[in-house]
């Protein structure tokens, strides 16, 4: 067997994104951290992490809550940074757990509840 993965060459860049939620249902769960690592086809790389304020939370447990509102008052909402999340995953192929199921109908919620839309259209969808 040939080792071929030195001549691949990408055309799009590859996005690993993972998400950390208050819950397991986009319309009453949010993103509370974001993780994203976007490896351009030259090779430079942008990483970004973000733990982001989930605001009022519908749902939580008292102790739930506690964990989630635990040092997050100063962090930026979802809206706050949409536009550089956006920017990170435009254009791109995901890789990701779970993206169909999960992560890209949490993203698709917190877009439109920060009046802006993503479209994963065109988008590879790399599941692990």
């Amino acid at each position: 067997m040939t080792d071929r993965t030195s001549t691949l060459q990408p055309t799009r860049p590859l996005v690993w994104i993972g998400v950390e939620t208050t819950g397991t249902g986009p319309a009453m769960s949010r993103i509370a951290k974001i993780s994203i690592l976007r490896i351009e086809p030259t090779g430079v790389t942008t990483n970004y992490i973000r733990r982001l304020n989930p605001g009022k939370v519908a749902g939580l447990t008292s102790s739930s809550l506690r964990r989630y509102r635990r040092g997050s008052a100063k962090c930026p909402t979802f809206a706050d940074v949409q536009s550089r999340i956006y920017g990170l995953l435009r254009g791109c192929d995901l890789i990701g757990y779970n993206l169909k199921c999960f992560t890209i109908p949490f993203l698709a919620a917190e877009f439109e509840r920060a009046g802006a839309r993503m479209c994963f259209r065109g988008c590879n969808l790399i599941e692990m």
